[in-house]
């Protein structure tokens, strides 16, 4: 049954992300044609044109990020908490499976979002060499890292643990809103206020506990031995590997929460609109 609800997570939700980013490629498409025939064409207006086109497509693409990440959240209000919450929750399916669903392609949105933006500020700007130097810079980091005696596929893991820091980071953030909005929706009154108050309230919690990392890293001198790690020739890539495990811990741990959060509210403490 979870496969059924993955699976209709990608129908749901797929189309609309899908269109958005054919828009989002279409839109570069065209910003990189106009701008390729600019030289061809001796017209004051057409010049007006193209910065307005161009102003245009770097609002678009701010509008399309902001939008993409409000459409998840607006998706998970009206699925779980609206009309269609009455529909959602009377599946023969354990509540933890339904956002354990949604996660799903919480995941795959954030990593094609990583992918498809680059590509397509590429395209209209007509460079690639953003795409290039950032796998250059990977290469050259690899190359300084695995200086030392350790294999290479450390080094490899080092980063692949940096893209689950950046990834776990981005989930729980969206999460949290999640949560949040669930807690303003357990009340009868004021949803929203709540939601809002549920959201400040869970943002200086993470800040606190992102200051007691810290102030553990620094008692257990383990702080000193990521910095001295990096700054000597030795062996730096164990040494963000510790930094980076820490952090995906915590994130994770994070992320973690707020979906259970969220599972209870639904299943405890349901108030639908």
């Amino acid at each position: 049954m979870l496969g059924k609800l993955i699976k209709n997570e990608f129908v749901q939700r797929g189309k609309q992300v899908a269109l958005i980013f054919c828009a989002i490629l279409g839109m570069s498409l065209v910003t990189a044609l106009l701008w390729i025939i600019e030289p061809y064409v001796i017209s004051n207006f057409f010049g007006f044109f193209l910065g307005l086109v161009t102003t245009m497509y770097g609002i678009g693409i701010v509008a399309a990020a902001v939008g993409l990440l409000m459409l998840a959240i607006g998706d998970f209000g009206k699925r779980l908490f609206k009309d269609q919450g009455y529909l959602t929750h009377t599946l023969p399916v354990k509540t933890s499976s339904i956002i354990f669903a949604r996660m799903v392609f919480d995941v795959v949105l954030i990593i094609a979002m990583a992918v498809i933006f680059p590509i397509a500020i590429s395209i209209a700007w007509r460079d690639f060499t953003a795409i290039g130097e950032m796998f250059k810079g990977i290469g050259e980091l690899i190359t300084s890292l695995s200086g030392g005696a350790l294999e290479t596929s450390i080094v490899v893991m080092d980063l692949i643990l940096a893209l689950g820091a950046v990834l776990l980071s981005s989930l729980q953030s969206l999460w949290m809103f999640n949560a949040a909005y669930a807690i303003g929706h357990s009340f009868n009154t004021a949803k929203k206020a709540m939601s809002v108050a549920a959201y400040m309230i869970m943002t200086v919690v993470s800040g606190m506990v992102m200051y007691f990392f810290g102030w553990f890293m620094s008692e257990t001198g383990l702080d000193e031995v990521v910095v001295k790690g990096l700054d000597s020739s030795l062996h730096p890539e164990v040494s963000l590997m510790v930094l980076l495990i820490f952090t995906c811990v915590i994130t994770a741990v994070g992320v973690a929460i707020f979906a259970v959060i969220t599972s209870f509210v639904c299943k405890k403490r349901l108030n639908l609109e």
